[in-house]
């Protein structure tokens, strides 16, 4: 493991890294949705790399990307697009025959999860992995808007006309969350669905003006309206309704607390990981369901 961040700055990071710093010199020149998405590209691979330099540019950009307006609207738009293509797919299968007989299969016997499994990951196509991606991004800008989103995507959609439901996005808002917010429920994310009710008991509360909330590596208290006033600190404080703050500094790793080629994972690859997971999880609950039923 390299010891230094110049020993890890490899030539082509090295080379990335000064067109990244050129790029970031001209953005103000490039249309608004080209340059979120240059400097998402810019601090998912920044993030990873971890060193002194890497660092800098990562928050650079990600000053940048805070300075454009309806930042937010950017991923959620994405996400959005590809759960309205997704959704309409999903309509048009379960219409289909073979959708039909893979149901009455499954509620005559109790069988064909496998089956199930693949109708799922065919009709919902990309949509988890864009979830996992854009919600992914907003847990590295620390806006009220980012919060805001994060929160309204803890909860599941309501699809009535829709029996096959699409992938959950809460686990991935929870974890956003943790890495954007110093002093929620928890500190470090497990993935566990356990906690995901602990977020949104929190964002209930956030919604609800009954606290507020600290980005990593500021000490300013917000609502999801902006910076809280002194009144409203105050109210807070009275009713007792804030947690105390947690003696606790998030910060990113330094050089030599980077991560080793063989466990450095950033948001591509946990979006595979969480597709696969998530459609796991949505065809279990169906299967168990379908049998209930029968």
């Amino acid at each position: 493991m390299p010891n230094s961040g110049e020993d890890f700055a490899t030539k082509e990071v090295r080379e990335s890294l000064q067109r990244y710093v050129e790029t970031l010199a001209g953005m103000e020149s490039i249309p608004p949705d080209e340059a979120i998405s240059k400097l998402s590209e810019m601090m998912v691979r920044t993030f990873r790399w971890q060193n002194d330099k890497s660092i800098a540019v990562y928050k650079s950009a990600q000053q940048k990307l805070l300075s454009i307006p309806n930042h937010t609207k950017y991923f959620t738009d994405k996400i959005e697009e590809a759960y309205e293509s997704n959704a309409e797919r999903v309509r048009t299968f379960e219409s289909q025959p073979e959708w039909k007989a893979a149901m009455a299969k499954m509620e005559q016997t109790g069988e064909g999860s496998k089956g199930m499994f693949d109708l799922l990951s065919r009709m919902w196509g990309d949509y988890a992995e864009i979830c996992s991606v854009n919600l992914g991004m907003l847990g590295h800008i620390p806006s009220t808007d980012s919060v805001r989103a994060l929160g309204n995507y803890l909860q599941d959609r309501d699809e009535p006309d829709i029996e096959s439901h699409s992938p959950g996005t809460w686990s991935r808002a929870a974890e956003s969350l943790t890495e954007l917010i110093s002093d929620g429920p928890m500190q470090t994310w497990q993935a566990s669905y356990e906690d995901v009710p602990k977020w949104q008991n929190w964002f209930d509360e956030v919604k609800a003006g009954k606290r507020t909330f600290r980005f990593v590596g500021s000490d300013v208290d917000y609502t999801l309206d902006g910076p809280a006033d002194a009144a409203t600190l105050k109210r807070i404080q009275e009713r007792n309704l804030s947690r105390p703050r947690p003696n606790i500094t998030k910060k990113h790793a330094t050089p030599s607390e980077a991560p080793t080629g063989t466990n450095q994972k950033g948001p591509v690859f946990h979006a595979g990981l969480l597709a696969a997971i998530l459609f796991c999880l949505a065809a279990l609950i169906y299967f168990f369901r379908c049998r209930h039923i029968a």
